[in-house]
């Protein structure tokens, strides 16, 4: 019927909503599998030998329970486009700090989290991304995906002409119903 509202998942509207759902499925299946599988100790960090392995990713459990936190995050802000930019900024400052952390140190990151050679690299791309995707402003990065040359501002403010019919969109008002 007209009017009603459908429910469930849509389609992203912007590149931090990409960037929130991809990052947050990601982070949480690598979080829970590498603490399901690996059976990770929830101690203090010495070498990143010392920690198990998963896949190709050194784990710890406060390795995992991290990324099980921002993927969770993720996964939760995806619906909304101004969350997930924050989300964007929040993981990419966040995951940039502990790359760059675990590049210097080369073992671990405040003695909990595993700093090896991949979960660097892997850090360092998530934050990266995050902050390419997060510092544009909300209004621009849905003004790229809508296509059209003219901003969302321009739209909004732009008065229509004189003797011009209704805007398309004024169709949802019942006849004879004054806006």
């Amino acid at each position: 019927m007209a009017g009603e509202r459908q429910h469930g998942l849509e389609k992203p509207k912007t590149p931090a909503q990409m960037y929130a759902i991809i990052a947050g499925a990601f982070l949480t299946a690598l979080g829970v599998l590498g603490l399901i599988i690996t059976g990770v100790e929830f101690d203090s960090v010495g070498d990143p030998g010392s920690g198990a392995e998963f896949i190709l990713w050194s784990t710890s459990g406060w390795t995992t329970i991290m990324w099980i936190a921002f993927g969770a995050a993720g996964l939760a802000t995806m619906i909304n486009a101004d969350a997930a930019r924050n989300y964007s900024l929040i993981a990419g400052v966040f995951f940039t700090v502990v790359a760059v952390w675990g590049f210097i140190d080369g073992n671990d990151v405040a003695s909990i989290i595993i700093a090896d050679t991949t979960n660097n690299v892997t850090h360092a791309v998530l934050g990266g991304l995050g902050l390419v995707v997060g510092l544009p402003s909300g209004e621009k990065q849905r003004d790229k995906l809508d296509g059209d040359p003219k901003s969302r501002r321009q739209q909004r403010f732009q008065r229509p002409s004189e003797g011009a019919p209704p805007a398309a969109d004024s169709s949802r008002y019942p006849t004879g119903v004054e806006r």
